[in-house]
């Protein structure tokens, strides 16, 4: 179409409106257009009119009529007209509760009478109020003129009907070009008459609508010109899938529609419609700068109507009807689903069903079996490296050794043979301390396959025969008498808790035992617990002065935040704590329970979540709490004077978000119904006016959030981005960026705020996507920022970017190993097909520094626990925050790979041998590495340790090599032998097992079970191995340092990797490893014949039985694969419905299908985020699940 097509559409700001058409379309004068419209004129009437005969005579007639009512006076149609469009501005202003429609409806005044009417879809933006006085009789005069001047321009044209439509067009955008909206109006009208009542069309005819749109806009007249958007949209549409040809030309009008539409929308006061329209036209075209202007106005409109009271309610219903008698208290009695539901329709929207779904339904319905097992199979090899948090957990061992012991001395003061159950047995620690303290016989019963291996192991490891404990791999609701346990018991111990206290089925499973296994007047361990809330506000502050608070509208979750630890300086406390429920669990709830609590506000803020926790009230005064942090200020005042010494570290504090943001005031009071099933908990606030709606999009990577809290981290990529601008600029005049991975577009916003020319900022996951947009257009920064939502490496130059390339690379594609997402492959593509030769990147290089480590457990309250460190092992290495790791630092950090990302030096080999001198005796079985990051010759940050610096200094190396000649090791492997003889004393039937504990035989000493003979022998052999807890918190004392280099808490952490082989080592010497980069991925293992090969998780090893089978663990989590494998396959074929129904509903019946919630949480991710990679059109070798989940540390 040439460049005759260029956009054009007007502020609309009424004090400089555009009055330039010099961009609007007009049609090429050729002959063949003319020629084939004359023909349609002339020749195709006697078809075309055929065909509608009957219509064709009505049109006349009521053409006859209109010619007669255009010879008329204009003075006499005036009045009569303007009472029309008074009644028909009334009908378009009316209130929501009116006959005429709603606010914001779309009203086609008569002016549109040139082409046919279309309907539209309403809605309720409540932000669309009605119109003034003078905008009222401003808008009827300017139609009362463009009738005048349509009726004008009929009666000096009386012949336009034998023009063609080119020519009739040209007309109109000549009047458009000098400025004349109205007369262009008019002669549009005289068009789409022609084009009506000739029964004509013309391939071009989405141009003439998208044109009077633009005069429309010019005038102020904003149904008009949205209906003329909208139509120009569908023709250009329809006109593309009819032809299939000129699809640039169709585009660019198509998207010139969005910005119509959305000028229109900001004109009719729906900011909230119009930002996300500005939104998917920059979607279509990422460079549109009347798009970019547009949703920078739309979005300070947005905050405008929120500082104005402006909110968003929630439907319609809630705003128009008269709120509901208020219910302070619902009770629903819970039952299970018939086993004849087609639970592939059982999808509860609320999260909170009554009709709960049983375990034998799950494994057997056709739709929802795979998805179960899938779950199950999960959750087992997940828990067992979990446990190992617990097992460290000193508050919460030291609270429930008492209650045991308190609980069993009770039934021995009655003459009673303790007999327990335990429910969540675990590594058996707990189970133990029933049997030392004196109980009779425990069944311990562990619903994970692999946890209850690992009890069994090490019962007997610790002297238990099979006459004392028996352990069963059950769920807890398929337990029966004398089947799985032997006789009733008098005391439960019901161990399965998790962060949200009811998740994991502690109700179902209580219930079943005390109906069926218990004794009437049994010892129930926890007796009770107590649940507590609090309204908070949780959101992004401010980065390097940049706003990115569009991020806090992807922070919603189905159920509530599992598993992670929330940072206590990322949220504030809007109300004191309020307690919610009081759960007896020796009388547990059969119902589920509705009410209403209001919480009062001392704050002022955005109430967005509510943070609730429990405390467990386990016999007479012992309890623990979950509540993470002991700030009065955020908690209220402490209820007892040992509140520190109950908060555990393995559990921790829950968030569940709102559906939307909120305005708080302080004092004031907001009823928040708060619900349970006896398997879930739910928090939501009715009748809301929310500020902003969340987002509820599984798929969004939660450590973005950890990102944005790097303050470090942005402080030195917005100083580096700033130098290098500067440099090109000076260099080679320009500076044109390109951002791989933009996430939250931080990054993105620094280099154009840095003043460069052109910043191209690509992200592949759409709501991180849209994220940058808002974010961009906040900070006001959209005029030099083109945001694609496309593979990095796909991108082509001169397409997605400019043509002279890109000169300058920001990227953060890091994970904690550095190399792990491929970052190396992206920059290269990136550098092959859309920067320039000798582009500088930012950051420039990187540093990999590894270190040796003991990471090993053994005797814990005097029982061997050593079975459980095979489930430490896994090929890949993993994100961890040492700082809390317990372990032993055994040699000193050195120098492992160098990589320059701007080709500044040759890269080394992928193999290297890195010589590591020790500093203590132990038992290497793990190698930790981070990196430092080169932002350029004069920046550098690292991820280090605390108490390592920069370039792998340590801070205190005296402190580092105090027990060079393994004096330490030597004690408190002592002390540790001493504390499990004395354990193996207490029980009379472990005589033969009186020696040592097995954890000696995996540490290589030669036990023949004399005290005297093992402590002679393999006290310097064993040393590291035997390494408590005790040695690992004295050990860290070193690692609590506060400076500027070490203290590195960045979201990337550091990345462990446990070895194949590991080997007892000595301070002062020097020990080999192999380090190599395999597919981006780093691995290091001793050189081989050294050390001895360490114990791993039973699905690991592929081979079992004999040569030639299969390991069963191995089928069950290679099964799990292929059931994978078979949904990437269906995928495609878009006949399924997504993989996020199906989670939703197991996660909502998490509690009663006994499922880890933590765990659950996970892998959901992980599936829409698969759903979501593998149903993009395209993606790179280089597009990684590892990017798009990579775990967070901590909540932020």
């Amino acid at each position: 179409m040439g460049g005759g097509e260029e956009f054009f559409v007007s502020s609309l700001s009424s004090s400089s409106s555009k009055k330039d058409g010099d961009d609007a379309f007009a049609f090429p004068e050729r002959d063949s257009d003319e020629e084939n419209l004359d023909e349609e004129k002339e020749e195709g009437e006697k078809t075309r009119v055929m065909k509608t005969r009957v219509s064709k005579e009505e049109e006349d007639k009521e053409d006859e009529k209109s010619e007669e009512d255009d010879s008329e006076d204009d003075s006499s149609v005036s009045e009569e007209e303007l009472e029309e469009y008074e009644k028909l501005d009334d009908t378009l202003n009316t209130d929501s509760k009116g006959a005429g429609g709603q606010s914001g409806d779309f009203v086609r005044s008569s002016s549109s009478s040139d082409g046919p009417n279309e309907e539209h879809d309403k809605e309720y933006y409540p932000n669309a109020g009605p119109k003034t006085k003078d905008e009222h009789e401003r808008q009827t005069k300017l139609r009362l003129m463009i009738i005048r001047q349509r009726d004008k321009e009929f009666k000096l044209d009386q012949k336009f009907k034998s023009k063609s439509i080119v020519k009739l067009n040209n007309e109109a955008v000549e009047a458009l070009k000098k400025g004349d909206d109205i007369e262009a109006i008019a002669k549009y009208a005289k068009v789409f008459r022609k084009a009506h009542e000739n029964n004509l069309t013309h391939e071009l005819m989405h141009v003439c609508h998208s044109n009077r749109a633009v005069a429309y806009l010019n005038l102020g007249l904003f149904e008009e010109a949205l209906w003329d958007a909208n139509k120009s949209q569908d023709l250009a549409n329809e006109r593309y899938y009819r032809t299939q040809s000129a699809g640039g030309q169709v585009l660019n009008v198509f998207v010139k529609g969005y910005a119509r539409k959305g000028f229109a929308l900001m004109g009719l006061r729906m900011h909230r419609l119009a930002k996300s329209v500005f939104e998917t036209g920059l979607e279509f075209s990422p460079k549109d700068e009347e798009l970019k202007r547009g949703l920078e106005e739309a979005v300070v409109a947005v905050l405008a109507d929120l500082h104005n009271g402006k909110g968003f309610v929630k439907n319609r219903e809630t705003f128009q009807c008269l709120p509901a008698p208020e219910k302070k208290h619902q009770q629903e009695r819970l039952t299970n689903l018939p086993y004849a539901s087609p639970l592939h329709r059982v999808h509860p929207k609320d999260m909170l069903p009554t009709q709960l779904l049983t375990p034998f339904q799950a494994e057997n319905d056709y739709h929802l079996k795979d998805t179960y097992n899938y779950m199950t199979v999960q959750a087992d090899i997940a828990i067992p490296k979990r446990h190992f948090k617990y097992l460290e957990d000193t508050v919460r061992r030291k609270k429930y050794t008492k209650a045991i012991e308190i609980a069993i001395k009770k039934l021995q003061k009655e003459n009673k043979d303790v007999r327990a159950l335990h429910l969540g047995c675990g590594a058996g620690l707990m189970t133990m301390h029933l049997l030392d303290k004196g109980a009779h016989h425990v069944t311990a019963c562990e619903r994970w396959l692999y946890q209850a291996m690992a009890c069994k192991e090490n019962l007997l490891n610790n002297g238990f025969c099979d006459d004392q404990v028996k352990v069963i791999y059950k769920r807890p609701t398929d337990l029966s008498l004398l089947a799985d346990v032997p006789v009733y018991c008098n005391l439960f111990l019901n161990d399965i808790i998790d962060d949200g206290l009811l998740s994991s089925g502690l109700i179902p499973s209580t219930k079943h035992c005390l109906q069926n296994l218990l004794l009437p007047d049994c010892i129930v361990l926890p007796s009770s617990a107590t649940v507590f809330a609090q309204a908070i506000e949780i959101k992004s502050r401010n980065i390097c002065g940049l706003d990115v608070s569009a991020m806090d509208l992807y922070r919603s979750h189905p159920t509530y935040s599992a598993g992670v630890p929330i940072d206590p300086d990322s949220y504030r406390a809007l109300s004191k704590p309020k307690e919610i429920w009081h759960f007896d669990l020796g009388n547990p709830p059969e119902a589920s329970d509705q009410k209403f609590v209001d919480f009062e506000f001392t704050k002022d803020g955005t109430f967005n979540a509510v943070l609730f926790w429990y405390e467990l009230h386990l016999i007479e005064d012992v309890k623990i709490s979950t509540r993470g942090v002991t700030n009065e200020e955020e908690f209220g005042d402490a209820d007892d004077d040992d509140d520190e010494n109950i908060v555990v570290s393995s559990l921790t504090p829950s968030l569940f978000y709102l559906d939307g943001e909120i305005k708080s005031y302080a004092n004031h009071v907001v009823p928040i119904k708060c619900s349970h099933n006896t398997v879930a908990m739910q928090f939501t606030v009715e009748d809301a006016d929310y500020m902003h709606m969340m987002k509820k999009d599984a798929s969004f990577p939660k450590y973005q959030f950890s990102i944005l809290a790097d303050e470090r981290r942005a402080k030195a990529y917005d100083a580096a981005i700033q130098r290098q601008i500067k440099f090109l600029k000076n260099r080679e005049g320009y500076a044109n960026v390109l951002d791989i991975g933009s996430g939250s577009g931080l990054l993105t916003m620094m280099a154009a705020r840095a003043n460069a020319d052109t910043v191209i900022s690509c992200e592949m996951l759409p709501s991180l996507a849209t994220c940058t947009r808002r974010n961009v257009a906040q900070n006001n920064l959209s005029r030099n920022v083109n945001v694609i939502c496309k593979d990095a490496a796909l991108l082509e130059r001169g397409i997605h970017g400019p043509h002279e390339g890109c000169n300058m690379i920001v990227v953060d594609l890091f994970d904690c190993g550095l190399t792990g997402e491929h970052v190396l492959y992206m920059i290269e593509e990136a550098r092959r097909k859309v920067a320039n030769v000798g582009s500088v990147v930012v950051p420039a290089a990187a540093t990999i520094y590894a270190m040796g480590v003991e990471v090993y457990t053994t005797e814990i309250d005097g029982f061997d626990m050593s079975a459980q460190n095979k489930y430490r092992w896994d090929s890949k290495y993993e994100p961890v925050e040492m700082e809390n790791v317990k372990h032993r630092r055994l040699t000193k950090p050195k120098k492992v790979f160098e990589f320059f990302f701007d080709n500044s030096m040759k890269q080394k080999g992928r193999e290297t041998v890195i010589k590591l001198e020790t500093v203590a005796s132990g038992y290497l079985n793990a190698v930790v590495f981070w990196f430092d990051l080169h932002m350029d010759e004069e920046e550098t940050i690292t991820t280090a340790p605390k108490g390592i610096g920069k370039g792998g200094r340590v801070q205190d190396e005296a402190k580092l090599m105090r027990d060079l000649d393994g004096k330490k090791t030597k004690k408190v492997m002592e002390e540790s032998l001493r504390r499990v003889r004395e354990k193996l004393a207490r029980n009379p039937r472990a005589k033969e097992y009186e020696g040592v504990s097995s954890s000696i035989a995996d540490a290589d000493a030669d036990v023949d079970g004399a005290h005297n003979k093992v402590k002679e022998k393999n006290t310097e052999e064993i040393g590291g191995a035997l390494a408590t807890q005790t040695s690992y918190t004295t050990d860290d004392d070193s690692d609590s340092d506060d400076d500027d280099d070490g203290g590195n808490n960045h979201y990337w952490g550091q990345a462990m990797q446990y070895l194949e082989r590991a080997v007892q080592i000595k301070g002062g010497k020097k020990i080999a490893v192999l380090a190599k980069r395999e597919a981006d991925v780093i691995r290091f293992s001793l050189k081989e014949g050294v050390g001895s090969w360490v114990g791993k998780p039973p699905w690991k090893i592929e081979w079992g039985g004999g040569a030639s089978v299969e390991s069963p663990h191995f089928q069950r989590v290679h099964y799990c694969q292929l059931l994978v494998n078979d949904f990437l396959m269906r995928l495609r074929s878009k006949r399924f419905a997504p993989i996020e129904k199906d989670m939703r509903m197991i996660l909502a019946h998490c509690g009663s299908l006994f499922l880890d919630p933590e765990a659950l949480t996970d892998v959901y991710h992980r599936l829409v985020a698969l759903e979501l990679l593998h149903g993009a059109p395209e993606f790179s070798p280089g597009a990684s699940m590892e990017a798009l989940t990579k775990p967070t540390f901590r909540l932020h």
